[in-house]
């Protein structure tokens, strides 16, 4: 053999055995990777659970709780869900959030389901005597469905002529309307 070809015959050896070192350091490597999730597992289903406290609704409608300051936190949709919740734990102030959480439903969104909702629970639950806005849920269907077919519209629109980010766009008033239901 020449001396060129024993060279030539090295250097592809080497690279063999080099490729054959960097898989066996990935199979390591991938093996450690392994262990290290399987005891953060092991780890997590050991580790001691914390109770899940709950507060009473006496401990609520014990306290000097303001309905008002504590809801000044939160707009939209968390405001509507923060009234919920607290009409479901202190019963002293159910009528007050709720009668508020309607205001809020009406004001902000578009979103018939949770005006029946709330109205059906004053009502039945609370003995309250709130009328049920047919006219608003009317319109906000009406004004709903308009929206929803414009949005629609447009969204065929740029689809046909291939605008990519007006279609991103339209999908995100998409989810933007969907909120509002």
């Amino acid at each position: 053999m020449s001396r060129v070809k024993k060279k030539e015959v090295k250097f592809r050896e080497g690279e063999k055995k080099r490729e054959r070192d960097s898989e066996r350091k990935g199979k390591r490597r991938r093996v450690c990777e392994e262990m290290e999730v399987h005891q953060q597992q092991l780890q997590l289903q050991q580790a001691p659970r914390q109770p899940v406290v709950s507060v009473s609704a006496a401990s609520v409608a014990d306290s000097d709780f303001e309905l008002e300051t504590y809801l000044s936190q939160y707009t939209g949709h968390t405001r509507i869900l923060r009234l919920e919740f607290i009409s479901e734990a202190c019963p002293s102030l159910a009528r007050e959030a709720l009668t508020l959480a309607l205001a809020e439903v009406k004001a902000a969104t578009l979103n018939t389901t949770k005006h029946n909702a709330i109205v059906l629970r004053l009502n039945a639950d609370l003995g309250a005597s709130v009328k049920h806005d047919q006219v608003w849920v009317e319109d906000a269907a009406r004004l709903a469905r308009s929206r929803l077919d414009k949005l629609d519209a447009e969204l065929k629109n740029y689809k046909s002529n291939l605008i990519k980010e007006s279609i991103r766009v339209r999908m995100s008033y998409f989810i933007w309307l969907s909120f509002s239901f």
